[in-house]
């Protein structure tokens, strides 16, 4: 009975009906999006089969506790088949010859680390969202998997916020003294407009976002002044030398959003950096993206972060690393083999 079952323990058969298991457990988290799983089983298999795939784990996905048992013992059928392979090739390893040996069980090990790194992803792992308001400290995450805040181990704490626009554009009217209409001009920092006949040149030096005003510079008779324009509606012309210029549109988009962020530990602040679009900042094996910004209903800024956690990241990478490695190490020692033979 025991001889039976060790047998099966490492036959192929197993690791054949557990891939196939493990191919139906990662159809749902593959074709339903986590937010919508429950209610696309309610709308398709009735109401009642929510409750059972909540039971059963199906509303986790890749998370789920089947997926994650069935990838557990496919790892250790592959585990013990490698021991029973490698032993049988390694009495004969002169013959075949020991890259070759050595190549089919590192093949082996890379499987085995490529599914605990799996596996360690869906019992440790998590990937929460969160907002950061400057000033404020925040030491949890939500977890939309558990619909629960998890704790970080650590406390976030944005202390400044920047904004990055890009370049101002405007569209100008020019009166001149009489007040009739002259042209109209489209200025953008960086790139001055002129009127027709030369007489009048304008440039964008600069936006005061606190006072709403453009600083220009106004080229006219052979002058240069200075001249601030205000972006209000009903604010009074300007003055451009002999002419007057009023603002009829504008636009200023933002750009990007940055904060810098602190790690603190027990009050203390143990990190610190700043965080912007496709930017991370890591702590203790935990990841921080920015990932939106916005305001609230009173009007305070804010950010939004993704936090995610991984631990058995470097397992699951070293395993595929091997894998590539492993199987290009056969291909050329079957392919020399087979030219001596």
């Amino acid at each position: 009975m025991l001889r039976r079952a060790w047998e099966q323990a490492h036959s192929i058969k197993l690791a054949l009906a557990l891939m196939l298991l493990c191919a139906l457990f990662s159809v749902p988290g593959t074709l339903v999006p986590a937010d919508r799983a429950e209610q696309f089983y309610r709308e398709t298999f009735g109401a009642g089969f929510p409750a059972f795939a909540r039971a059963v784990g199906l509303l986790d996905g890749y998370r789920s506790p089947p997926f994650v048992a069935v990838v557990a013992l496919l790892a250790v059928n592959v585990a013990l088949c490698t021991w029973r392979r490698f032993r049988a090739r390694s009495a004969h390893a002169a013959r075949l010859g020991w890259v070759l040996t050595c190549s089919d069980l590192v093949l082996h090990l890379s499987l085995i680390c490529v599914m605990a790194g799996g596996v360690g992803k869906a019992l440790w792992g998590f990937v929460g969202t969160q907002y950061l308001f400057v000033g404020v400290e925040t030491s949890s995450a939500y977890d939309p998997r558990t619909k629960a805040d998890v704790p970080l181990g650590f406390t976030l704490l944005a202390r400044e916020r920047t904004e990055e626009f890009y370049p101002l554009q405007l569209r100008m009217g020019i009166r001149d003294a009489a007040g009739s209409k002259v042209a109209l001009l489209e200025l953008a920092e960086g790139r001055p407009a002129r009127l027709p006949d030369g007489s009048l040149t304008v440039s964008v030096q600069g936006l005061d976002a606190g006072s709403g005003t453009v600083r220009l510079t106004v080229e006219h008779d052979g002058r240069r002044d200075a001249a601030e324009l205000v972006l209000r509606e009903g604010a009074p012309p300007v003055s451009l030398g002999a002419y007057r210029g009023s603002v009829v549109a504008y636009r200023r988009e933002l750009k990007s959003v940055g904060v810098r962020v602190a790690v603190l530990e027990g009050g203390r602040e143990v990190k610190q950096g700043w965080l912007r679009m496709n930017g991370r900042l890591a702590h203790r094996g935990t990841s921080v993206f920015l990932t939106g910004w916005g305001r609230d209903e009173f009007g305070s800024e804010y950010v939004g972060v993704q936090v995610s956690r991984d631990p058995a990241a470097p397992l699951f990478w070293i395993g595929c690393t091997l894998f590539g490695a492993s199987t290009l190490a056969l291909f050329a020692s079957r392919s020399l083999k087979g030219r001596r033979a």
